[in-house]
């Protein structure tokens, strides 16, 4: 009696740690940091993207969108890393800040308005985060992809994508490392973009 006790409560308890590493969340929270380095904009710049809706936005707290996979070293899948941002948010953000201080005034909607003088429209965002987990240590690979359509009176003229990839490796302070890399991934693609898009609007 006393050993299918013992024996119980053991199961129990390993089947209550499996199913909470099988169900492992770690949210990611991110701020963008503007680089600024790009000037030279001027005038009313439309941003267009499904996301510019507020109502669409998640309520503060919640997290709900998965932006990457965590792994242990012998490919199995053990948990999520989720935002409260979705990732079309993470790089409007950055258009937003970066267009801003290279001199535009900018208004954002979800349909490009007819006749616009001066438009970029967000047609396609990924961002990745591939986590491989080891009692040691965390390897941690990011990506970014996002894909523009540039405006000019009323006209679509040119399209643009752009792309970033990197990874890094931690072994303490884990959490912040695909934090890291997605603003880095982020900062790469606005130093190609930016320059891109001004030069376009002149």
């Amino acid at each position: 009696m006393y050993k299918r006790v013992i024996f119980g409560l053991a199961l129990a308890f390993s089947t209550t740690l499996f199913a909470g590493c099988a169900a492992r969340t770690m949210p990611v929270s991110f701020v963008y940091a503007p680089l600024g380095e790009t000037k030279g904009g001027s005038g009313e710049l439309f941003l267009a993207s499904a996301r510019c809706d507020a109502a669409a936005m998640a309520p503060a707290g919640e997290l709900r969108f998965v932006i990457g996979t965590t792994r242990n070293y012998e490919g199995t899948v053990t948990g999520e890393m989720v935002s409260q941002l979705a990732p079309e948010d993470l790089v409007l953000d950055a258009l937003k800040r970066e267009l801003t201080l290279a001199g535009y005034h900018l208004e954002c909607g979800t349909a490009m308005p007819a006749g616009i003088a001066k438009g970029v429209e967000l047609t396609a965002v990924k961002v990745n985060l591939e986590e491989k987990a080891g009692l040691s240590k965390s390897e941690v690979s990011g990506r970014v992809e996002t894909s523009l359509e540039i405006w000019q009176d009323g006209k679509k003229v040119r399209k643009l994508s752009y792309q970033s990839q990197n990874s890094d490796v931690a072994v303490l302070e884990r959490e912040r490392l695909p934090r890291q890399l997605i603003e880095q991934g982020l900062h790469e693609v606005m130093k190609q973009a930016v320059p891109e898009i001004v030069g376009i609007l002149k």
